[in-house]
C-alpha cells in the first residue's frame, strides 16, 4: 500500500464550518490533532482528515447512532457543506441539470479535488447500475463515502439506492441503482 497522501483544507471547511454544528469540545479536540478551524491550512495529511471524521463522530453522535450510521450522516453533511462552499457553489448550481450517469462518471475527478490518495473507479454494469470501487492507503470509510454520494444523488430527480460492500481495511465498493427514465408522452 502506498503512503497516505493529502486532503485539501476545503474538506475541513465543508464538514466543520458549513456542514455540522461544531461544539466547543469538538473544536478543542480538533486543535489537538492540528486542525485550527479559525486558520485552516491549504492541505493536511489524509490521516488527519480521517481522525477529524472520527472526532466528529464521537463528539456529535456517540450513544445516538452506530458508527456506520454516524459516518453516513457525516458524509451527507459533508457534501451539503461542500455545496455551500465557494468551490462547491458552481457544482450545486449545475447538479440538478446533470444526469446520474454524468455525475457518477465525473465522481473520480470530484474526489481527486479533495483527496489525492484515493483511487476511485466507476464501472457501468448495465443501464441504471454502477459499482464504485474505492481503494485508499489508510483505513476505509465506506459509509461516509456512501452518505456523500447519496447526498449528491438526492439533488437529482430520480429515485436511487446505494449498497455498501465492505472490502478489506483499505477498500470498499458501492453499488448504485437508480430508476429508469420516465417515458415521455
Amino acid at each position: 500500500m502506498r503512503d497516505p497522501g493529502f486532503s485539501d483544507g476545503l474538506l475541513f471547511e465543508a464538514l466543520f464550518l458549513r456542514g455540522v454544528q461544531v461544539t466547543p469540545d469538538l473544536r478543542t479536540a480538533l486543535l489537538g490533532i492540528g486542525v485550527d478551524l479559525d486558520r485552516l491550512e491549504r492541505r493536511y495529511p489524509s490521516p488527519v482528515w480521517l481522525a477529524a471524521i472520527d472526532l466528529a463522530r464521537s463528539y456529535l453522535y456517540a450513544g445516538r447512532l452506530s458508527t456506520h450510521d454516524a459516518d453516513h450522516e457525516l458524509g451527507r453533511k459533508f457534501l451539503s457543506g461542500f455545496l455551500r462552499s465557494g468551490s462547491g457553489r458552481l457544482l450545486a448550481a449545475v447538479l440538478p441539470f446533470m444526469t446520474i450517469e454524468r455525475v457518477l462518471e465525473r465522481l473520480p475527478r470530484y474526489v481527486q479535488m479533495g483527496r489525492d490518495d484515493l483511487d476511485v473507479e466507476v464501472t457501468f454494469l448495465e443501464p441504471n447500475l454502477v459499482t464504485i470501487d474505492v481503494v485508499q492507503p489508510t483505513e476505509a470509510r465506506p459509509w461516509f463515502f456512501a452518505g456523500m454520494v447519496e447526498a449528491g444523488l438526492d439533488r437529482l430527480s430520480r429515485p436511487h439506492g446505494i449498497t455498501v460492500e465492505p472490502g478489506d481495511e483499505y477498500s470498499f465498493s458501492l453499488v448504485v441503482r437508480w430508476a429508469a427514465d420516465e417515458p415521455r408522452s
